[in-house]
């Protein structure tokens, strides 16, 4: 049974996505004006990254960050804990692809993709790394007057899901391991006072 990444905001959590997305938009250099359709891109850009680093086990405030004067650049949106760079793409879309504004391309190491499906709810339908993108992504017109593009079918992404598991198993063994390095020296500590007790003993 495949596990469902939804994830619905309460009215709070809307404003707060709302206020940031408002922020950002003002900030951006060729701001003009904030009206609705933008302003619903960017939320949905910010719910989706929310919602993600929550299914990945990381902090959510950063989601709601300002980017500065020149945007994120279109790298990437958040750093897992093993250093590999993720971009968070989202879409209004139920079948939506995943696919790069013009002039950008997959430049970080891996891309989730998040599809609307109300405008307090968002779902996780996948991912990709960079390597399938290169051989998976095909070029499309998807008809919104920019002309050809590479994209990736929802079909040939990765399950998210496995992600995930992939990110929880890492930190685990982190952890487990930095636990470890703490018992092997707490023990060698424990030998040397041992030491140090029985040369003053024989004195």
């Amino acid at each position: 049974m495949t596990e469902d990444f939804t994830r619905t905001f309460s009215a709070s959590e809307m404003a707060r996505i709302k206020v940031a997305a408002e922020a950002r938009i003002r900030d951006h250099p060729v701001c003009v004006s904030v009206d609705a359709s933008r302003l619903r891109n960017e939320a949905l850009g910010i719910a989706s990254e929310w919602a993600t680093r929550e299914w990945l086990g990381l902090p959510v405030e950063p989601a709601l960050r300002l980017y500065g004067s020149g945007g994120d650049g279109g790298t990437h949106d958040l750093v897992l804990p093993d250093g590999r760079r993720v971009e968070v793409k989202a879409t209004v879309y139920p079948r939506g692809v995943l696919v790069f504004p013009p002039g950008q391309t997959f430049r970080a190491d891996l891309a989730v993709l998040c599809i609307r499906l109300a405008p307090a709810t968002v779902r996780a339908v996948g991912y990709a790394k960079r390597s399938d993108w290169d051989v998976l992504s095909v070029r499309t017109d998807l008809g919104r007057g920019c002309g050809p593009q590479w994209v990736m079918e929802q079909g040939s992404l990765r399950a998210f899901g496995e992600l995930v598991q992939e990110v929880m198993q890492t930190c685990h063994r982190d952890v487990a391991e930095s636990v470890a390095e703490r018992c092997e020296r707490k023990s060698d500590e424990a030998e040397e006072d041992e030491a140090r007790w029985r040369r003053r003993v024989r004195r």
